[in-house]
């Protein structure tokens, strides 16, 4: 899947607390549906696709599998926090176009909507669970609390603005450019490639975007508050070290310290799980 331009309304991000531990559907917790719901095969030779929420309360998702939508749909880091799913989870691709009654549709809504497109399309039954599993905690690497020469504060209400794109009342930006600065509350990133740039995210944000680079789920305890431009340049765990490579960047842990002045230690906590107990191959429109 490519990244997008926002972290929260368009990209899968971590949730905050569970609504329970039993089995759940559409029909037996009265979640809100869409409007109209368009469920269809994907049959493209590649993996390409995108997924996310659009203004006027929509959802699409092309070329996704069922795990990605239910990653999205409970909005957790990754599929390694869903036990249960058999293997076409991962491997059918899929197309849902959406649309909710209201336009004015929150992504927390669209996300309930999609939960329950999940219930009657593809017969999910699920619960959720929080299970203790080993985490870093993103802090401050200084006594002092100084920040890094790459992580500097905003003043810019990134809510507020991407609130505003979702109402209609502002347009959707274009994504970054490959190279130079990113615009305020747009991100540039590519954590397997190491690499996230950002003209505004709040520190949660980037504790999420973090985890496929720590490959560990990241919790944010930095008690930083608001909006900050981030230029974080790392090696990736899995990269090979090359003798060309001229400089060779540092390690996530070491370019952490150095650029933002933040770093990672190891706890544990607990985490929001999702065990699937029943899905079916969805039938196509």
């Amino acid at each position: 899947m490519t990244l997008s331009v926002r972290v929260g309304a368009l990209v899968m991000l971590v949730a905050g607390g569970l609504v329970g531990a039993t089995p759940t559907t559409a029909q037996s917790t009265g979640r809100p549906t869409f409007e109209v719901a368009s469920v269809k095969p994907n049959t493209a030779d590649h993996a390409r696709g995108r997924m996310g929420v659009m203004p006027g309360g929509r959802f699409e998702a092309v070329n996704a599998t069922a795990m990605l939508l239910i990653t999205f749909a409970y909005e957790l880091p990754a599929d390694t926090f869903v036990d249960g799913a058999p293997d076409w989870v991962r491997t059918a691709r899929i197309d849902v176009q959406a649309k909710a009654a209201d336009p004015k549709a929150t992504p927390a809504d669209l996300r309930l909507m999609l939960r329950s497109t999940l219930a009657d399309r593809f017969g999910l039954v699920a619960r959720e669970e929080q299970q203790a599993r080993p985490v870093y905690a993103l802090v401050r690497a200084r006594a002092d609390g100084r920040l890094g020469p790459k992580l500097r504060p905003i003043d810019r209400n990134c809510d507020a603005f991407w609130a505003d794109v979702q109402a209609g009342k502002a347009p959707i930006p274009a994504p970054p450019a490959p190279t130079g600065l990113v615009a305020p509350c747009l991100i540039r990133s590519a954590p397997r490639a190491g690499m996230v740039h950002s003209g505004g995210l709040t520190m949660a944000n980037l504790a999420q975007i973090l985890y496929p680079a720590a490959e560990r789920l990241v919790v944010d305890k930095t008690n930083l508050a608001g909006y900050y431009a981030v230029e974080l340049d790392y090696r990736p765990l899995a990269a090979v070290a090359d003798a060309a490579d001229t400089p060779l960047l540092p390690s996530i842990f070491v370019a952490l310290e150095e650029q933002l002045g933040l770093k990672l230690v190891t706890d544990r906590a607990l985490v929001p799980v999702v065990v699937i107990e029943k899905i079916e191959r969805p039938t196509a429109d």
